[in-house]
């Protein structure tokens, strides 16, 4: 048995506009439309209009994750190495 509610259920597979993309990056058009032409959204063209794929979008927002900064500033992670909360190494004399 599913615990997904369909009510709230999408379908990753659904075509998107550039508005509804916008929206939910939160970037206007001229962005998205600038994103999809350099490839680094996935775009389809139906017509003359551009449609993006959800699942696409979610993989967009995923490989340009950045790092939270408690990731960044963990040693353990190749964070912080000084005391001072930089990656620059300490001088001894």
């Amino acid at each position: 048995m599913s615990h997904e509610n369909p009510k709230y259920a999408v379908d990753r597979s659904a075509l998107l506009t550039v508005n509804q993309v916008g929206l939910l990056l939160g970037i206007s058009r001229p962005t998205v439309y600038r994103l999809a032409r350099k490839g680094d959204l996935t775009s389809y063209r139906v017509g003359e209009r551009l449609r993006f794929r959800l699942a696409e979008i979610e993989d967009y927002v995923e490989r340009n994750r950045q790092p939270a900064a408690s990731e960044s500033a963990s040693p353990a992670l190749g964070g912080a190495k000084g005391s001072r909360g930089d990656n620059r190494e300490q001088v001894t004399a």
